[in-house]
């Protein structure tokens, strides 16, 4: 069986406590055909980790996570890219399950269910998640997306402050094949971060509304929609805490 290659990017930056677990969970993949690159994202002490499949790339100054997985991309060998942050995990049989399931249903972008570590909340993938839906509520943890590689190419990760890079990149390549392919398995298992203080849940707020006037919504609009999404974070996140 002829196995496409996929290239796994992962920006790294003040990531030492966590990446060797990430990319253990990268070597321990079932399927073979993989490239893992990493974009060091300006570390004081470089990146070093020998394996044949593993590349450091290294920004010379710290550039932000979407500038170096537009970097990872662009020196990327796959046909398909699939995307892990340094303090996310898989599941052993993740690439395996989502490229079958990618072949089987002829898609262009997937993603799976995330789970959170100390929590037994998953958040839900749907199976055929379609751009209305996605501008109420954005379940495609980056760490779990598998993307064809050129679609990727035509719509780079945003790269300026205050917006949710990745949101408005799945909103683009949505609107240009349809939908997104949902694998409803925990594939992803998400490591959360201390976003609870009220600084960080307002501009998280504001990265939303711009994602959305990047999109071409109006002021109002887009201050609706951003309200609707935050109501369903602040629900997402107490699911996550309760359970």
């Amino acid at each position: 069986m002829n196995l496409p290659l996929v290239s796994i990017i992962m920006p790294a930056y003040k990531a030492d406590d966590t990446i060797d677990e990430s990319i253990r969970s990268v070597l321990s993949q079932t399927y073979i055909n993989w490239e893992l690159n990493i974009i060091d994202d300006g570390n004081e002490t470089p990146l070093k980790y020998e394996h044949e499949k593993i590349t450091i790339i290294r920004n010379e100054q710290n550039m932000g996570v979407a500038y170096s997985r537009n970097r990872g991309i662009k020196l990327s060998k796959g046909d398909y890219i699939a995307f892990l942050d340094a303090d996310d995990l898989w599941s052993k049989e993740k690439l395996e399950k989502q490229i079958t399931f990618m072949k089987e249903n002829n898609a262009d972008i997937s993603y799976t269910a995330s789970a959170y570590i100390g929590s037994s909340y998953v958040m839900p993938a749907i199976d055929k998640f379609t751009v209305k839906e996605l501008l109420k509520r954005n379940l495609m943890s980056c760490s779990s997306v598998i993307c064809k590689r050129e679609l990727l190419l035509e719509y780079p990760f945003t790269n300026r402050k205050h917006v949710h890079e990745d949101y408005t990149t799945w909103i683009r390549i949505m609107r240009r094949v349809g939908v997104a392919y949902g694998l409803n398995e925990p594939l992803l298992i998400y490591r959360l971060s201390d976003s609870s203080k009220s600084a960080k849940r307002i501009s998280s707020a504001l990265m939303t509304y711009n994602a959305y006037r990047d999109m071409g919504y109006n002021m109002s609009v887009s201050l609706g929609m951003t309200v609707r999404y935050a109501v369903w974070s602040i629900r997402k996140r107490k699911l996550i805490y309760e359970s």
